[in-house]
């Protein structure tokens, strides 16, 4: 119980600087209904205070399935897993699609836009690459 709250200190608060609230429920939500989430962010430090944020949040539920904090360039094939994964990339390949159950949080910049798999485009974003304000089903398909 000390080394989660020790690790809530840490993580929480970058999380929390880089995503909405209303983003934040709907990450966990996914996680909840075991969509696979995807953390996109440059930053390594920011990334993974993410990804063990979101695990944390998680109790008293724990994630059954694979969880990789960084994924490295040259196994982004994992991205195309059919088994729910939670995992954190720099980048995407800029060939990547997002197939359904997939959802992408792009938390490099604050305000984090967050793109559902499956048709349902943009589902919430704070202005980061194009994404628009949030709420809304629009976007990008």
């Amino acid at each position: 119980a000390q080394n989660v709250s020790m690790l809530l200190e840490w993580a929480l608060p970058v999380l929390l600087r880089s995503i909405s609230i209303d983003n934040l429920l709907l990450v966990l939500g996914c996680a909840i209904t075991e969509n696979q989430i995807v953390f996109v962010c440059p930053d390594i430090t920011r990334l993974s205070a993410s990804v063990v944020s979101i695990l944390l949040l998680l109790r008293p539920l724990s994630w059954p399935y694979p969880i990789i904090v960084t994924l490295p360039v040259h196994l982004h094939v994992y991205l195309e897993s059919p088994v729910p994964v939670i995992l954190g990339v720099t980048s995407l390949p800029a060939d990547h699609e997002i197939p359904p159950g997939q959802t992408i949080v792009d938390i490099s910049d604050p305000g984090a836009l967050v793109i559902s798999g499956g048709g349902g485009g943009v589902i919430s974003g704070g202005g980061i690459s194009g994404g628009g304000g949030g709420g809304g089903g629009g976007g990008r398909g």
